[in-house]
């Protein structure tokens, strides 16, 4: 359960008021030294970390934190007084000034546990990769007095051990520093679309525990797919929930989950486009390859396409006709803008080839009364 302290409150309002005063350049009370300085510590510790996370590496992510054990106790919690007296927070109140030190220490245990996650589950998953560079691009930067907002857009390539091509995965992170004894250490990452954050950040979370379920579920899907000749051919049981939004929908189709792997195994797998040398149904869709193209949302969205009976038409694709949505979800509702899902024109940064944006498509479709998309049980069915 989120903690509602209000000391708490008072310490997150402080990180998320400086995050959104960041500007396009350094600061007037930052120097050019400082703001590079503090770009440094920024990208060691998102390497280290994506090293860790992807690779498997075991670097200590605790290095330039307010972890570190180099760290002197007394200096970091000056650091933070005079920071929170810079900005005019909690008056010098020693209380708050201590909320403040342990929550910037649990941001860096987050980070740890969050790495531990990624690097046991995808290595339980047999995921092994090769030629992995990482490479940052600073978006923004804020210095003020002894404390730093950076915001970087986080660029990683390797390649997975047997592919044939590179993979690529893009972040927007904003890390914030404070400066101790003259030296910059990292006091919070935040990242866009962090569903793992979303889930478990300031809550009372048990990192074995998260693993030791995620690996449950890998095998019970691997036990699952043992028997999918038996499970596909079988048609799924309408529950009353299902009964009842079926009854209710001006408009309703069942999701064939068939359909889809079927969809992904064929483009995954052989040429069948009049481009020789490509998987890709670029016959019928956009090819958004590239390390900032959503190519992989891209590609998700085809497979539910089809497992929804769209049709692998030019005509129908290139029209917008369902399952494709043209309207997206009902203004007012975050990303409203950007939340349509349908494959062309590009809409590159659309719900049909952004994860993030899809995420909120369905999350926010849930309430909407119009025809397209919604989200209603985690199952075999999905409606319009």
């Amino acid at each position: 359960m989120k903690k509602a302290i209000k000391k708490t409150c008072v310490v997150l309002l402080l990180f998320a008021l400086l995050a959104s005063q960041v500007a396009a350049s350094y600061s007037e009370t930052g120097t050019l030294n400082e703001g590079t300085s503090a770009i440094s510590a920024a990208e060691r510790y998102l390497s280290n970390w994506a090293y860790n996370s992807y690779m498997y590496a075991d670097k200590n992510l605790t290095l330039g934190t307010v972890l570190d054990a180099e760290v002197d106790p007394a200096k970091l919690t000056l650091a933070t007084s005079e920071f929170m007296a810079l900005r005019n927070d909690a008056d010098g109140q020693e209380n708050n000034i201590s909320v403040a030190v342990s929550k910037m220490q649990a941001n860096i245990q987050f980070m740890i546990d969050k790495a531990t996650y990624f690097s046991t589950i995808r290595q339980y998953n047999g995921l092994q990769r090769t030629d992995f560079n990482t490479d940052y691009v600073v978006q923004r930067v804020d210095v003020q007095g002894n404390f730093a907002v950076i915001e970087v857009l986080e660029n990683i390539s390797f390649q997975y051990v047997g592919a044939e091509d590179s993979s690529f995965s893009q972040k927007e992170h904003t890390v914030s520093l404070i400066k101790v004894d003259g030296e910059w250490i990292v006091a919070n990452v935040e990242t866009k679309y962090d569903w793992f954050a979303n889930e478990y950040k300031d809550t009372e979370y048990k990192i074995s525990s998260i693993i030791a379920a995620e690996k449950q579920n890998i095998q019970a899907q691997a036990e699952c797919s043992a028997n999918e000749d038996s499970v596909v051919s079988a048609a799924p049981a309408e529950d009353e929930m299902v009964a009842e939004v079926l009854a209710n929908a001006s408009f309703a189709r069942m999701y064939n989950k068939e359909n889809a792997w079927k969809y992904a195994y064929t483009y995954a797998t052989s040429t069948t486009t009049s481009t020789a040398n490509s998987y890709y149904n670029t016959d019928i869709f956009n090819d958004y390859s590239g390390p900032d193209a959503g190519d992989c949302m891209n590609f998700a969205s085809q497979a539910i396409y089809a497992g929804f009976s769209g049709s692998n038409n030019l005509t129908s694709v290139n029209a917008g006709t369902a399952p494709q949505d043209t309207v997206g979800i009902a203004a007012g509702q975050p990303n409203a803008a950007q939340t349509k899902w349908y494959a062309k024109p590009a809409s590159t940064y659309w719900a049909w080839t952004s994860c993030g944006y899809f995420r909120d498509y369905i999350d926010y479709s849930v309430t909407d009364t119009e025809t397209r998309l919604r989200a209603v049980k985690k199952n075999d069915y999905g409606f319009f």
